[in-house]
């Protein structure tokens, strides 16, 4: 009986010990497929801060409201055109787009966005909308994206017009009407 007790506990033993060496392979295993290096590069480039600056006002001049609402469009070369508003003007006047110049990193591309707003007055709010831009020489691109050429060595000066809703001769009440373009650039 003595034996058999032995024998039980050696195979017990050896039984444990294979288990033991089971485990231990397995962590090591483990650690080796867990233990995988991947490398990258960290970059960053400088670019110049964005420079943008208004140089003139954008002005639609003397209108007169129709029977029926109408638009009045400046567009970027001051081009005017209307429908259902008359030009006080006579086609002279006071009527010019608006005037800015970017300056920033050359050769990349810079988104400018504008929002759409209201002229303020005496009567209903005129709502200006559908801005467009020309760029330095370029006329009526009606791009919102512009680059600093790589040659500049001034700012890259553009223009801006848009369209304004007129009410009715009965609704749009006569009186100076006035907002505010606000644009944004931002490296694309």
């Amino acid at each position: 009986m003595k034996t058999k007790n032995l024998n039980n506990k050696k195979i017990l033993m050896l039984g444990s010990a294979l288990v033991s060496l089971s485990v231990a392979t397995d962590v090591q295993h483990a650690a080796a497929a867990t233990t995988n290096v991947a490398a990258t590069s960290a970059l960053a480039t400088i670019v110049t801060a964005i420079d943008l600056q208004a140089t003139t006002n954008l002005h639609f001049g003397r209108l007169i409201a129709g029977a029926i609402a109408g638009t009045a469009t400046v567009d970027p070369a001051a081009a005017f055109t209307s429908t259902n508003v008359t030009d006080a003007d006579g086609g002279s006047g006071t009527r010019q787009a608006a005037g800015f110049t970017i300056d920033g990193s050359q050769g990349i591309d810079i988104q400018v966005t504008s929002a759409v707003l209201p002229l303020t007055g005496p009567g209903p709010d005129m709502i200006l909308s559908d801005i467009k831009y020309s760029v330095g020489p370029t006329a009526n691109t009606d791009t919102t994206t512009f680059q600093i050429p790589t040659t500049a060595t001034t700012a890259l000066p553009f223009t801006a017009g848009g369209t304004i809703a007129v009410g009715t001769d009965v609704a749009q009440t006569q009186g100076a009407y006035a907002g505010t373009i606000t644009l944004t650039a931002n490296y694309n």
